[in-house]
């Protein structure tokens, strides 16, 4: 796991199950400070771009964006981070490779148990747009939805329940769990519960610091 050791000591529980969650996704993943500093990229960041884990952290990450998409990236993320609110937009990353790809960014306000805001947790998407793009008329990407019973499922999960446990919480039988848990996962397009319960955090459909609380 890549850590920054500066960043250790202001690492909240939240913070640190998000961490745990996003290393085995097969997508760029960053969590950044109150004050909008990346504190944190998961390995697939560094498997794309070639950046090192710590040269990421900070504003560090702006290296491997387009420069013509520097200045509105950090502007929207900025302005997210000021409103407390979802942002969503594309920009191109510099692969490893040394090709440009577009990519879908999602980032969403993260909070503590407690209801305060510590910061912001975004993914990129590979794999929804061409890669070594120059330009692009692509739209961004619609969020992923859930159910309102695959949420209740996926955030009890969360919370380390079993199918069993979880039934009895939301009076439904462990077999109807593991079909919320799958439809979850189709629609979200991971291929377990680590992933599914990553990828419905990050894109804003289940409240990680309320299942840690639960």
């Amino acid at each position: 796991m890549l850590v920054d050791s500066e960043a250790e000591k202001v690492w909240t529980p939240e913070r640190q199950a998000i961490r745990f969650l996003s290393d085995p996704v097969p997508h760029m993943i960053w969590l950044a400070n109150e004050n909008g500093c990346a504190i944190y990229v998961n390995p697939q960041w560094t498997a794309t771009t070639g950046q090192a884990h710590d040269h990421a952290l900070h504003y560090g990450w702006l290296a491997v964006i387009h420069p013509d998409d520097k200045e509105a990236a950090l502007a929207g993320l900025t302005s997210a981070r000021i409103e407390r609110r979802p942002f969503q937009t594309e920009y191109r990353i510099l692969q490893a490779t040394g090709h440009y790809q577009l990519v879908p960014a999602t980032s969403n306000p993260l909070f503590d148990a407690a209801g305060h805001y510590i910061g912001y947790v975004g993914t990129i998407t590979l794999g929804q747009a061409a890669a070594a793009l120059d330009t692009s008329d692509a739209k961004p990407s619609k969020p992923f939805i859930l159910s309102r019973r695959e949420r209740a499922v996926l955030t009890w999960v969360a919370a380390g329940l079993t199918a069993e446990e979880i039934g009895g919480k939301l009076e439904i039988t462990p077999r109807t769990v593991e079909f919320h848990i799958h439809s979850s996962a189709r629609k979200l397009r991971s291929t377990n519960r680590v992933q599914t319960v990553a990828k419905a955090a990050i894109f804003g459909e289940i409240d990680l610091s309320r299942a840690i609380s639960l």
